[in-house]
């Protein structure tokens, strides 16, 4: 006989009895499947500036209390036009100018394009123009966070300016509640 798991079958009532044990392995089951998911996190736009600049964007309070980061990227919501020589590079920190989490990675090589809806994040690996790298987590990256805490995304523009300025959202996959004792 084959038995369907705990806290996936329909309630039921047996002569009127009380359905609390069912109800009560039912919320056991969503709580460990709950406990086990990653969820997200997706930030406002933040804008790479056309100019030859380095910029530190803080997401004040983005990382929850007992999160465990699975995954950094951007969205890009706009397309980015480097310009014959100039190339754009992202890190990710826990300060401003930080690369603790992202070291500094060349998105694009000079005069190269990335398109409108690209993702690009530490779990895909997709890289946004052909001369450019995926970015990947640093070193002995601590992706773990006891107490909330900010998130840094450096951008840097190096050679020449850009087509025109370029809008990215931070999207970060966490599982929430975990503790390191």
């Amino acid at each position: 006989m084959i038995e369907t798991p705990l806290g996936t079958g329909p309630f039921t009532l047996n002569g009127g009895d009380n359905p609390t044990w069912q109800i009560q392995n039912k919320l056991d089951a969503l709580g460990r499947f709950a406990s086990s998911t990653s969820t997200y996190k997706i930030s406002s736009n933040i804008t790479i500036p056309a100019g030859i600049v380095t910029v530190n964007n803080e997401l004040a309070k983005f990382i929850p209390a007992g999160a465990l980061v699975t995954s950094l990227g951007l969205f890009f919501t706009e397309n980015i036009s480097a310009g014959a020589s100039s190339a754009v590079s992202v890190a990710f920190g826990t300060a401003s100018a930080g690369v603790d989490l992202v070291a500094s990675t060349a998105l694009t090589s000079a005069g190269e394009s990335g398109g409108i809806n690209s993702l690009i994040s530490t779990s895909n690996g997709a890289k946004l123009a052909t001369g450019g790298a995926a970015i990947v987590a640093a070193v002995a990256a601590p992706f773990y966070f006891g107490n909330e805490n900010s998130l840094f995304l450096q951008t840097i523009n190096v050679g020449t300016v850009l087509g025109a300025t370029c809008d990215v959202k931070v999207v970060m996959e966490y599982i929430p509640g975990v503790s390191n004792v």
